[in-house]
């Protein structure tokens, strides 16, 4: 029998609180997560991202740039009387990526130097 394991995540770099540097974090995120993600018409946009990284992302006092790797599968959303759910549809095999790059090329750049480089100021 075959799994396929899909992991969901967020690469930030942002100012931290004390002291008031540059640093990075990947951050995993859950199923929930991504249903948080959502925007009002349950679109996961940017600027949704950006929003809920303002609350979920307690380490960092400003968000400087960021990127989205996320894979969904094919869905209907389903009218529920708590809301909309979303299940898969048997009739839309696969999956859909969604992808945020960073805004700034030079972005990525810090981020790499800050998980994995030798910058001591990372």
């Amino acid at each position: 029998m075959r799994y396929t394991t899909i992991e969901n995540f967020i690469d930030v770099i942002g100012r931290i609180w004390l002291p008031p540097i540059v640093c990075a974090l990947r951050k995993v995120l859950t199923a929930r997560d991504v249903e948080d993600l959502r925007d009002e018409n349950g679109n996961i946009t940017r600027e949704s991202v950006a929003e809920w990284l303002t609350t979920n992302t307690g380490d960092f006092q400003e968000i400087i740039d960021f990127s989205v790797d996320i894979t969904l599968q094919q869905v209907d959303i389903v009218e529920h009387p708590k809301g909309l759910s979303y299940k898969p549809d048997p009739t839309k095999v696969g999956f859909y990526q969604v992808d945020f790059p960073w805004a700034k090329e030079e972005s990525e750049i810090t981020f790499n130097d800050c998980m994995y480089g030798d910058d001591p100021s990372c």
